[in-house]
């Protein structure tokens, strides 16, 4: 255990990773640290086909619940970015390797 106290702790441990990802060390009991890309074989980190999906609904969601407090001005641009981010959830899920 390393006591959260503003000081400054090495720690150390070793953990078998398959696929490219990133990491965190996590404070609990709600709090972690920065991510830490980790590359295999030089391969770029993807997300599940179920992650993926998940953020695409999740901004679908934003879209409809905060869409229109947008100012009007705004509104078409934000819409054009929100579908942006949408079919990149979707394209990286397509091309998702795990489930």
């Amino acid at each position: 255990m390393i006591r959260a106290d503003g000081a400054e702790h090495e720690l150390e441990f070793e953990v078998s990773i398959e696929r490219s990802s990133w990491l965190a060390v996590r404070c609990f009991p709600q709090l972690h640290t920065n991510p830490i890309e980790v590359l295999v074989s030089g391969r770029p980190i993807r997300i599940s086909a179920t992650s993926a999906h998940w953020c695409a609904e999740t901004i679908r969601q934003l879209w409809r619940v905060r869409g229109r407090s947008i100012v009007a001005v705004e509104r078409a641009a934000a819409g054009e970015a929100f579908e942006r981010a949408i079919a990149e959830c979707e394209r990286r899920g397509r091309e998702a390797t795990g489930e």
